[in-house]
């Protein structure tokens, strides 16, 4: 009759502690459901009042997470509270614990998924901003690496974590990882230094595309894109020159859109021995502020510079506000010039000799 009472007291023992575990995980899931009705409801109508779309989207990509992470606790608050009582259910807690770790992968996934969707926002709305600012480098080229770089970092976290939970030594695994990544850097170094250069064209920018560029060896074009490996520049024989990112980051050139667009134009002009300096300057100043192009800041310069073998030479020093311009403007320019002197009978002289015959 004992063993009967005893029997029917851990039945009702064992049912009254399922029958817990069992409410703490529907408490679990009515709390998941009362976060997801306040973020729907409150939270969401506050962000759409902010000026930027990033926090509308983290609290899209946010709603399931939340909600699976609170069912994944429940389960296992609701396992912990059986296993307590180890005694009286006896095998059932083993088996509990392959549970238990189902629910850690499933956490570590949870979090994997959701990083990676955070990352995948953030990155976006760092490319809409520069884009934005026309900043076309991170557009192309620097946000995707980022995003790769960040994601890579997650998987070899998550994988980490996973390996420390089972007590498994990761340091073996590192060095490892070291030695092989020695030996593929040794084997890349062109391409290794090609790729660590353009991280960093990127990062300080020296130029951007679209920008016009002139090497050191003379070479010069517009910029049309910078990758990890080289730079392509467009010349003005309508060809392609690919550089290597390396003697791109350690050449010197010259960039044509730094501090701005402006260029100097400079012309110079020769006029014979006998024309009035002042009359001359004159001519050439209502030549420049006629010539369309030229703008009036930076003002125009003419300076006398020289006095040569068979002309008096004038320094004209022009401005115009976007380099592409620079050669068609100085034609004009060179164009009006030359009428301008006729049309004020100032002459333009050819190179000559005067040979003095000595008579005997």
């Amino acid at each position: 009759m004992k063993e009967f009472l005893h029997t029917i007291r851990v039945e009702h023992f064992l049912l009254y502690e399922i029958l817990i575990s069992i409410l703490i995980v529907l408490a679990f899931y009515i709390l998941s459901k009362i976060v997801k009705f306040l973020l729907n409801r409150y939270i969401s109508k506050l962000v759409e009042k902010t000026r930027t779309e990033i926090d509308d989207k983290l609290l899209e990509v946010s709603s399931a997470p939340i909600r699976n992470i609170f069912l994944v606790a429940g389960v296992y608050f609701g396992i912990k509270n059986i296993e307590k009582y180890h005694k009286v259910f006896g095998r059932v807690v083993s088996y509990l614990k392959y549970i238990n770790t189902l629910l850690f992968l499933i956490t570590v996934l949870i979090v994997v998924f959701f990083s990676l969707r955070v990352t995948k926002i953030f990155t976006q709305w760092l490319l809409e901003r520069e884009e934005e600012r026309e900043n076309k480098i991170v557009k192309k080229e620097f946000v995707p690496i980022i995003n790769k770089v960040v994601s890579v970092f997650i998987y070899l976290l998550a994988v980490a974590v996973i390996l420390q939970h089972f007590h498994k030594d990761i340091s073996s695994i590192v060095v490892s990882l070291g030695i092989g990544s020695l030996a593929i850097g040794l084997a890349a170094q062109d391409t290794l230094a090609n790729m660590i250069a353009g991280i960093f064209i990127m990062i300080d920018r020296p130029f951007r595309i679209g920008d016009r560029v002139k090497l050191e060896t003379g070479e010069m074009g517009d910029v049309v894109d910078i990758g990890l490996r080289s730079t392509k520049i467009a010349t003005f024989d309508h060809t392609i020159l690919i550089v290597p990112n390396s003697i791109m980051a350690k050449s010197k050139l010259t960039n044509y859109c730094y501090p701005d667009e402006r260029i100097k134009i400079k012309i110079t002009v020769g006029v014979s021995y006998g024309s009035d300096p002042k009359k001359v300057r004159d001519t050439l100043m209502e030549i420049i502020k006629n010539t369309d192009g030229i703008v009036e800041d930076p003002e125009p310069a003419i300076f006398f510079t020289n006095m040569g073998d068979f002309s008096i030479d004038f320094l004209i020093i022009a401005w115009t506000d976007d380099y592409r311009n620079q050669f068609s403007i100085k034609c004009n320019l060179l164009e009006n010039v030359y009428k301008g002197l006729s049309e004020k009978g100032i002459e333009i002289p050819f190179p000559t000799q005067t040979i003095y015959v000595k008579n005997e």
